[in-house]
């Protein structure tokens, strides 16, 4: 497959925060102790933060593979029309791992392969997203280190 869907990658997150949900109705079901209901929601939230990490690459990759202009004015690179999605998320990942320091991180790597004028930029940028993004990054550092920050 050439294109990636955006549509698609949302139904995809949708249907994992649905079985996210359901892990949790189902612990919250069964008769675990309080430390093994914490270990189960603190594994949720890192689920939920995984699969939010990836729903943003497979958006990136879409709109990189559907309009790579900006990009390629900033790098001074002349790339085809269209690029394959294996090339974008190279690009977007630098052959390692897709990763982002928050909201701010992310709207950093919006800006830089995208333009804060495209529409995911401005997605995540609005104000009435920052709590739930600041909230969930938090958690997640919570979970995934224990930290207090």
């Amino acid at each position: 497959m050439k294109k990636k869907s955006i549509k698609r990658a949302a139904k995809q997150f949708e249907d994992e925060i649905s079985t996210i949900h359901g892990f949790l109705n189902a612990t919250n079901n069964a008769q675990l102790s309080e430390t093994h209901v914490s270990l189960c929601y603190e594994y949720a939230i890192i689920r939920l933060y995984r699969e939010f990490e990836k729903f943003m690459l497979h958006a990136m990759v879409a709109c990189l593979n559907h309009d790579n202009s900006h990009f390629s004015e900033r790098t001074s690179v002349k790339f085809p029309k269209h690029l394959t999605q294996d090339v974008c998320q190279f690009l977007l990942t630098k052959g390692g791992y897709f990763d982002f320091k928050g909201r701010d991180g992310l709207l950093g790597l919006l800006k830089e392969y995208l333009s804060d004028q495209n529409f995911l930029y401005g997605i995540v940028k609005d104000r009435k997203y920052k709590a739930s993004l600041d909230q969930l990054v938090a958690v997640r550092n919570y979970a995934a280190h224990d930290s207090a920050q």
